[in-house]
């Protein structure tokens, strides 16, 4: 831990340029910057990694990321990458398009048309209900971008 001199008023010498022989108001100042600080190296340092590095964040296409254990999903053979075409038909423009019908859809199969590898693969399962939101779920995760924000 890093203490200024005289701030301990038991081993303060009186000293002029110590905390303690310090006027009020500036101890107070003092006492306020040192944590403000902390506060302004942590902006720069978030604004120096988004700056270089960007954000993260979910993909509005309907290309799986992501697809959990134990879910219809990894049963059926949705691969990382896939990217869903349509369901039962119904042609899927965005993530959200997908999910609506996923969600509809509890305990009723469906049938899923994937891109991968610039083959068309179908296949069926049928979603699992949420327990927390009575939904349904097939266990995917969106594919994650991330957005630079350098200036050119």
């Amino acid at each position: 831990m890093v203490k200024m001199p005289g701030e301990d008023a038991a081993t303060a010498t009186g000293s002029p340029d110590e905390f303690m022989s310090q006027p009020w108001y500036r101890r107070m100042i003092i006492a306020f910057f040192g944590p403000f600080m902390n506060y302004v190296l942590a902006v720069v340092i978030f604004t120096i990694v988004f700056f270089f590095w960007g954000v993260s964040i979910p993909s509005e296409k309907p290309v799986i990321g992501d697809v959990m254990d134990g879910y219809p999903a990894k049963v059926s053979g949705i691969m990382s990458g896939d990217t869903i075409q349509k369901i039962n038909g119904i042609t899927i423009n965005s993530w959200q398009d997908m999910a609506e019908v996923i969600h509809k859809s509890v305990s009723k199969k469906l049938k899923f048309s994937v891109l991968r590898a610039n083959a068309t693969v179908t296949l069926e399962m049928i979603p699992a209900k949420d327990p927390a939101t009575g939904v349904g779920i097939i266990g995917i995760a969106p594919m994650v971008e991330t957005k630079k924000n350098r200036l050119n």
